[in-house]
């Protein structure tokens, strides 16, 4: 009896130490009161913890700090105490926690999609190859085994669809999204069918599956509904203006009758959405709230009701936290302003926009291959250039040398009465210059501005060339001496800077120059990083004087982006 009372307690199963009881109730709501949670962990002895306590230890303390402070460093090296362990025992549960956290920081701290990826794709593979999970885990939920790690693989499956989902692999995020919605719908969980429903509304969108994206963002609706989540059901209105206005942008529609239809089913759909929202405050309240405001904007900008337009895009500036919003909003703002003649917000605006923009084009292989051809051609236009005025200046001496002969013989064979003919013609030619000089001289700068105003207002042929035949009669060594001073302008912003320094209005230079309002803009940006100036028309001011030397204003710019305009 003695020998089998013995075995029986050999064969009983040890209960848990009182640091690993400690353990498991921290893990039990560390993701509700993370500060507690670090309060208590502080509180253990490290050195009396066994290495899988230790292990758990790091990967509790980790995650509660990441949901304090994700930046902070000490989270990494405590990761990867629980990561070697785990990863070496066989704890696929911990080890797919492990990689979790791990895929949250990246992702909060903004690393590379591929890191990113590979974690999340990691800790899929250790919960899929999960058969069990601690049965101490099991007192922090009411499921059984299989539906909690069901629920955690549901988990990291949706956050691949989110990850995949905004990074453009479409496909890859309809898979994970529709994984995660079967499980839900098996448990009847249907708060959580709430999100996969939206992902797979957004994804079918991306795809012009109209019918079936309706579908899902349908069921998202439904879901919050019947969970009383109006906060995630305001993103259903969200959705349900971008199913319009995708179908308004890409013209899927037969007649302008069709295409206001469009525009008028976005607008009600946003502002249904706002007022399901109301006074709520929450983060995603604010953020849904943005994005309809913003919605709002753009939707009343294409039906040409500026007013509204302006309204909604300043509503959307007061919630602003989103980059990709925060810059479209200032550029239908900018459009808006411009619709309605208000210049000066408008170039506010278009500050504002251009700060924000990190890129104001997508330019592709094809484009950088024509610019790399102009910058060939223009090169050789140069070196071509060069050569003729060469060939120019060696013929002026020749000619030069040759008259000089011809008038020491005509000297020499000429009567005094000729000669005193020729003095007589040669003092009023002088007297002829020098009232011209004169009379150039007295012509100010604000008086030149005046004329090339006047200029502008006759709304001729060849306007670009007319102003800047009048600027080298006055100043004809001054675009030379810019282009010197400053080669790493473009003709077209030499060009700009001409014109503002003679008060044109960026609509005006567009005008002048054949270009968009919106490129003007950029050259203006561009200028100001080339010279470190302000404002362009500061670029020309130092090259402004008194005639020296005459010249063919017309031959000064040939050649260049706007010889078409010299006719």
């Amino acid at each position: 009896m003695a020998l089998l009372a013995l075995k029986a307690c050999q064969q009983r199963k040890a209960l848990p130490s009182p640091q690993e009881e400690v353990l498991y109730d921290v893990e039990c709501f560390y993701a509700r009161h993370p500060d507690s949670a670090l309060q208590i962990l502080d509180t253990l002895h490290i050195e009396a913890l066994s290495q899988k306590e230790r292990a758990h230890y790091c990967l509790l303390k980790a995650q509660a700090l990441s949901l304090i402070d994700f930046t902070d460093t000490e989270a990494d090296s405590l990761l990867q105490v629980a990561e070697d362990y785990f990863s070496s025992h066989d704890e696929k549960y911990f080890e797919a926690l492990t990689y979790y956290a791990r895929s949250r920081i990246a992702l909060l701290n903004g690393s590379d999609e591929k890191t990113v990826t590979e974690l999340a794709l990691r800790t899929l593979h250790c919960i899929e190859a999960c058969q069990h999970v601690d049965e101490q885990l099991l007192r922090c939920s009411d499921d059984d085994e299989q539906t909690i790690i069901g629920t955690f693989r549901s988990q990291i499956q949706m956050r691949l669809s989110a990850f995949y989902s905004s990074t453009g692999f479409v496909e890859e995020s309809i898979h994970y999204a529709k994984l995660a919605d079967q499980f839900y719908a098996e448990h009847d969980a249907t708060r959580q069918r709430i999100k996969p429903s939206f992902i797979l509304g957004n994804n079918y969108l991306e795809l012009e599956e109209y019918d079936s994206c309706m579908m899902y963002i349908e069921n998202g609706r439904r879901f919050a509904e019947a969970s009383h989540d109006t906060v995630e059901g305001a993103y259903y209105y969200v959705l349900a203006n971008l199913y319009y206005m995708t179908q308004f942008d890409y013209g899927k529609y037969d007649s302008e009758t069709e295409r206001l239809q469009l525009l008028h089913q976005a607008v009600a759909m946003s502002r249904k959405g706002l007022q399901t929202l109301g006074k709520k405050d929450t983060h995603s309240a604010l953020a849904y709230k943005s994005l309809l405001n913003h919605s709002l904007c753009s939707g009343y900008y294409e039906l040409q009701q500026y007013d509204s337009a302006i309204y909604f895009g300043h509503q959307t500036e007061a919630l602003l936290g989103h980059d990709l919003v925060e810059t479209e909003t200032y550029k239908y703002l900018l459009l808006s302003y411009l619709a309605q003649g208000d210049v000066e917000n408008a170039q506010r605006y278009a500050d504002l926009y251009f700060e924000n923009a990190e890129e104001f084009d997508f330019v592709g292989k094809e484009v950088a291959e024509v610019n790399d051809e102009y910058e060939k051609n223009l090169a050789l236009q140069r070196l071509h250039d060069e050569q003729q005025m060469k060939r120019m200046r060696l013929y002026l001496l020749i000619s030069a040398l040759m008259l000089a002969l011809l008038a020491v013989v005509f000297v020499s064979y000429r009567h005094r009465k000729e000669k005193q003919i020729e003095t007589l013609r040669l003092q009023e030619e002088k007297l002829r210059l020098q009232k011209d000089y004169d009379a150039k001289e007295r012509l100010s700068s604000e008086a030149l501005k005046t004329r090339m105003q006047n200029i502008y207002k006759e709304q001729n042929d060849n306007l670009y060339l007319r102003l800047i035949n009048e600027f080298n009669a006055v100043y004809p060594n001054a675009l030379a001496e810019l282009k010197n001073k400053h080669p790493e302008l473009t003709e077209t912003e030499q060009a700009i800077c001409l014109l503002s320094f003679f008060s044109f209005r960026v609509k005006e230079i567009a005008y002048i120059l054949d270009l968009k309002e919106n490129t003007v803009s950029k050259s203006r940006l561009s200028i100001k990083k080339k010279t470190g100036l302000e404002n362009p028309a500061e670029v020309v001011r130092p090259f402004i004087g008194w005639p020296r030397a005459s010249g063919n204003s017309c031959n000064q710019i040939r050649g260049g982006k706007y010889s078409r305009r010299c006719g």
